[in-house]
């Protein structure tokens, strides 16, 4: 079976991809009317309604497993542009079981052929012939005996000249796609001869090439010969003076495959030539890049949809952005943009969805992260993949990256975002009073999240939220109950987390919050014990009071209450559980 690999260029620049639009010429039924065709193509050609003539049927030279016939025939005529040896090509360009010969001249039959080849890579044909500049040549082209017609394409290509035989004087490829190469007369150099895990590179030949975009770039000789060849790529030009970046010897069968990644304008240098004991010989290269994906800049994020997304970071790059969070940096990290649908909390994760080893991380807002991360992750759900979940509020955007754990490689994978309401306001309730954190000062605990119990509450005091904590749309409101009827409270905001979030033993309760405290306002519970502080309430908003950052912050948030009965220490004070509320623009 034929191997398809991703395309590589060839010496003279031709078309940019394996697969071109196929050119208008076709071939002709007869060799009599050769239809003419120029340059290096590809040039299309169809044998499905061909015929097979009686012109070149019974050249000795193309006697291949007993048969000389070229079947279902169809014919060409080209003129050399350049002296020079010359191949030509349908390797990796059909399906077809190709079989071909090259004719000095225009005469019809034609003379014996310079070259006539069957299967020069794998079922493909690759003929090589000289040329001398202006001499025109006519084109055989056809199935082998044990082939079936169709369509495809062929290509004429010079080879190299001998000068590439030193790293001193490589042949400069330009662009992407074939090029050819000749090592018949080669000699093995001693540069490039001592690559970790590689074999030498024998009657090697040399190539310079400047990568003309970023990204990841492939060669390989794959199905283009039947040699044994070997490969390595070394960074810069000239000859090498240290080690290559990648090297290979037998990817597809004899043939060699190598990728790695490049940056637009960076050069490299090309070593091909044979492997162990085999003879040399002649082929094609591919050098194809794969760009990198578009969001691969945080200034340009992909749009994730409900549910979440595929994607593949083989190709992308490391950018400087998000790289300084807790859980460490991200590798070839991706970006997206997402917007909440609900106000809850949002589960992102690339649990069982890859074996890539991911990292991500999320951030408020759109464009490139200018806060810390509102979460992130790099190990979870038993294994290498990523989880997160933190705090959404509906219609806001969140800036999602994602890549690979550092040193790791890239790959194929998924990310899915599953959106819990909350069934209230934002705030994610911490530091509660039922012995799962710090314990209440006489055993006063209260229900999951509640503070420790007080004289009148055995729950203890509860601080919720309702609204939205958007800085440019701040309905933020904060709300206490289970408290002492007609006390005074005091709402206030902090910075960070008391105890890492267990609290710290204060009055009759645990203090929650810490950092730089701003005390919001006082309140006076109403009958019922309860009371609120929010701009919708008539408050100074608590995004302005407690001067919440444009681009958004994480504060925590708790509720000082009086509780004048001696109930618990001399203090006559308690505190609600504390709510953790994270601000997006």
């Amino acid at each position: 079976m034929k191997l398809v690999r991703i395309a590589l260029a060839l010496l003279v620049p031709v078309a940019p991809l394996l697969f071109a639009p196929p050119l208008a010429a076709q071939g002709s039924d007869s060799c009599g009317t050769a239809q003419v065709i120029s340059g290096p193509g590809p040039h299309a050609f169809d044998l499905t309604s061909a015929t097979t003539g009686s012109d070149g049927q019974s050249n000795l030279a193309c006697n291949y497993n007993g048969s000389t016939a070229i079947l279902s025939d169809v014919w060409f005529r080209w003129t050399a542009p350049t002296t020079g040896t010359y191949l030509l090509t349908t390797c990796e360009q059909t399906s077809v079981d190709t079989k071909a010969a090259v004719y000095p001249g225009t005469t019809c039959p034609p003379a014996n052929p310079v070259s006539c080849n069957d299967d020069g890579g794998n079922l493909q044909a690759l003929a090589r012939f000289d040329a001398t500049t202006a001499q025109t040549f006519t084109i055989q082209l056809g199935t082998s005996p044990f082939g079936s017609p169709g369509t495809g394409t062929l290509r004429i290509l010079r080879a190299a000249s001998l000068s590439a035989d030193d790293c001193n004087a490589p042949a400069a490829l330009t662009g992407t796609g074939f090029f050819a190469y000749d090592y018949t007369i080669a000699t093995t150099g001693t540069q490039g001869q001592s690559n970790p895990g590689c074999v030498n590179v024998q009657n090697d030949l040399w190539f310079s090439w400047t990568a003309p975009i970023t990204g990841m770039a492939h060669l390989d000789t794959c199905g283009q010969t039947a040699g044994d060849t070997a490969v390595a790529v070394y960074a810069g030009t000239g000859c090498p003076a240290s080690t290559s970046i990648i090297c290979d010897d037998d990817a597809c069968n004899l043939q060699s495959y190598v990728q790695w990644p490049v940056s637009s304008g960076a050069s490299y240098m090309l070593q091909i030539g044979k492997s162990g004991g085999t003879s040399p010989g002649w082929g094609t290269l591919r050098l194809d890049i794969t760009p990198v994906p578009a969001n691969d800049d945080c200034s340009a994020p992909a749009s994730a949809g409900a549910g979440g997304v595929s994607y593949d970071n083989t190709t992308a790059t490391t950018g400087t952005q998000g790289q300084a969070n807790p859980c460490g940096g991200i590798d070839k990290d991706l970006w997206f943009t997402w917007t909440a649908s609900v106000s809850g909390t949002a589960t992102i994760d690339s649990c069982f969805q890859t074996s890539v080893n991911t990292s991500l991380a999320v951030y408020p807002g759109t464009g490139c992260p200018s806060t810390a991360a509102l979460a992130c992750n790099d190990d979870a759900c038993g294994g290498q993949q990523s989880q997160v979940a933190f705090p959404v509020y509906a219609g806001a955007m969140y800036t999602i990256q994602i890549g690979s754990s550092p040193g790791s490689p890239g790959g194929p994978s998924s990310f899915t975002i599953q959106e819990t309401p909350s069934g209230g306001g934002p705030g994610i309730p911490f530091c509660s009073g039922d012995g799962t954190g710090t314990a209440c000062p006489c055993g006063n605990s209260g229900n999951h999240r509640h503070g420790c119990a007080n004289s009148v509450n055995p729950a203890g005091g509860q601080l919720t939220s309702t609204g939205d904590a958007r800085f440019t749309a701040d309905t933020l409101v904060l709300l206490g109950s289970g408290m002492p009827p007609g006390t005074t409270t005091i709402y206030y905001q902090g910075t960070l987390q008391a105890n890492n979030g267990a609290g710290v033993v204060l009055g009759d309760g645990l203090r929650c919050v810490a950092g730089t405290v701003i005390r919001l306002g006082v309140k006076h519970n109403t009958t019922g014990g309860s009371s609120g502080y929010g701009g919708p309430l008539g408050d100074v908003p608590i995004s302005v009071r407690g001067m919440i950052p444009p681009t958004g912050a994480t504060r925590e948030y708790q509720v000082y209450y009086r509780n004048p009965a001696n109930f618990c220490t001399s203090a006559t004070f308690n505190l609600t559980n504390g709510l953790e509320v994270t601000w997006v623009p």
